[in-house]
C-alpha cells in the first residue's frame, strides 16, 4: 500500500512538474553593450537593448497594476530594472522575508 501512495505522489510531483515547466515563462537576457550606470533611469540607451517584458501574477491572471522587467548581464553582473506601477501600496504582512505577493 506504501508503495502504490508513493508511486502515486511521484507520477503527481512528475506531471505537476512537467506542466509547470511547459507554463513559465522564458526570458531572453541579452549582453550590455557596456558599462550600465545604476542610476534608475532604464530609458537610457544602455537599457535600449534590453527586451521588455511584462509581469504577469502567479495564478495567470492580469495583475491589479503594470509591471515591466528588463534584463541584462556582462562578465561581473546581472542587471534587472523594473518599473512598477503601483496605484496603491499596502501590506498587511510586517515580517521580513513576508510572502507579500500571496496578500
Amino acid at each position: 500500500m506504501r508503495i502504490l501512495l508513493l508511486g502515486m505522489v511521484m507520477v503527481a510531483l512528475c506531471t505537476a512538474a512537467a506542466v509547470d515547466a511547459q507554463t513559465r515563462p522564458s526570458f531572453i537576457c541579452h549582453r550590455a553593450p557596456g558599462p550600465i550606470k545604476i542610476d534608475g533611469v532604464i530609458d537610457s540607451a544602455e537599457w535600449s537593448k534590453a527586451d521588455l517584458y511584462k509581469y504577469t501574477a502567479l495564478d495567470g491572471k492580469e495583475p491589479l497594476s503594470k509591471t515591466e522587467v528588463r534584463m541584462l548581464w556582462d562578465d561581473t553582473y546581472l542587471y534587472v530594472a523594473w518599473r512598477a506601477y503601483d496605484k496603491d501600496v499596502w501590506s498587511v504582512l510586517k515580517d521580513r522575508d513576508s510572502t507579500t505577493c500571496q496578500e
